[in-house]
């Protein structure tokens, strides 16, 4: 797989890779503190972390009720799901992010990684050429 990689990079030169990042993995390739970091998991060269997620562990509160919900946005800002669901009382526990526009994890386990496919750059090319409005 390693040489069908550099092949890619030579011909194209760049490599996107979506990786389904493990709780209390750092979303950085070095830590001087020596926790887990995506070069654990990642042993490509060259590559750099473009999004992230953080999902802590749901946190029980007898007081506070539990429900699962699936929210798509389509444009984010910081901490904006968390503000909205604390508004109606609902305050996030845990956010799991299964994919950023056409992006997704799918069945990829945590700790994994994969090419994204044709079809995925294309899509986040159409969409990077999309005028907003």
């Amino acid at each position: 797989m390693a040489s069908s990689l550099r092949e890619r990079r030579r011909e194209s030169g760049c490599l996107y890779l979506a990786f389904h990042k493990p709780y209390r993995v750092l979303s950085c390739f070095t830590d001087p503190e020596g926790r887990p970091t995506l070069a654990d998991y990642i042993p490509v060269p060259g590559v750099y972390a473009a999004g992230r997620l953080d999902s802590v562990p749901i946190r029980y509160r007898l007081n506070v009720p539990t429900a699962w919900l699936r929210v798509t946005l389509r444009e984010r800002h910081k901490r904006q799901l968390r503000h909205m669901t604390a508004a109606v009382g609902h305050p996030t526990l845990r956010l799991v992010r299964a994919g950023i526009g056409p992006v997704q994890l799918g069945d990829l386990p945590p700790g994994h990684w994969r090419e994204l496919t044709s079809e995925e750059l294309a899509a986040l090319s159409a969409m990077l050429r999309r005028p907003s409005g």
